[in-house]
């Protein structure tokens, strides 16, 4: 009977497909599919598999080259479902480290987290930020806080410059390690002026700039296009 002689030649495909592994050849991210090359054929537009598609969502979506595994519960290809991240020579793991959790991406940025260490560290070309139990490291050219208020609630370091653009307000007593220069008046608690100037040699005097320090450097322009 033909029906008989093609069943178990149909059972073999539907049991070789059930499992396939192959490489990504195409991806359409708009819809959310991709094609994949596996055994000498080409699939049809699947849908690859994300870790969560629920009350909170991912997008991570395949590149081409990538190698991957294809799950097709008939043994269909047409209703398979990619699942990437399949370690190969092209791809290889970002870490050989027990003790690490690393996310690598394409322009070299990296995501670590090593629990032997306890420490979890973001690297983004130039700025670099390290957390570990009890400590915080920012490695940076340049850093703004946008913030209508900032507190810090224990001692504040700074081994150099620092530019105060508006009033300053002090409650507690200010203790100076060297010189006191004014380049404007001087008034204290009980409303006394010295209008007079205090000479100081490189220093200007009234409402004139300081000479003796350099203004703050100018932040960089983060809008600006970026040369590699």
């Amino acid at each position: 009977m033909p029906e008989a002689d093609a069943l178990p030649a149909d059972m073999n495909r539907r049991i070789e497909s059930l499992i396939r592994i192959g490489v990504v050849s195409a991806v359409d991210h708009a819809a959310g599919k991709c094609r994949v090359k596996t055994g000498g054929l080409e699939t049809n537009w699947l849908t690859w598999r994300e870790r969560r598609e629920g009350a909170t969502t991912d997008w991570d979506p395949p590149t081409i080259g990538e190698e991957c595994m294809i799950f097709s519960p008939s043994g269909e290809l047409a209703g398979g479902i990619v699942f990437p991240g399949v370690p190969s020579t092209a791809h290889p793991p970002p870490s050989h480290d027990k003790n690490q959790w690393k996310r690598l991406f394409p322009d070299g940025t990296f995501i670590l987290y090593d629990h032997a260490a306890h420490l979890f560290q973001i690297n983004l070309g130039s700025t670099v930020l390290t957390l570990t139990r009890g400590m915080a490291i920012l490695k940076t050219p340049f850093f703004l806080v946008d913030a209508p208020m900032t507190e810090f609630t224990g001692v504040v370091q700074i081994d150099n410059l620092l530019h105060v653009a508006a009033d300053t307000i002090v409650d507690g007593n200010v203790i100076i390690g060297g010189s006191d220069i004014a380049a404007g008046a001087q008034i204290d608690g009980a409303g006394n002026t010295n209008h007079h100037d205090h000479a100081v040699d490189g220093v200007a005097l009234g409402g004139d700039v300081v000479k003796t320090k350099p203004p703050p450097p100018e932040p960089p322009d983060l809008t600006a296009p970026r040369t590699p």
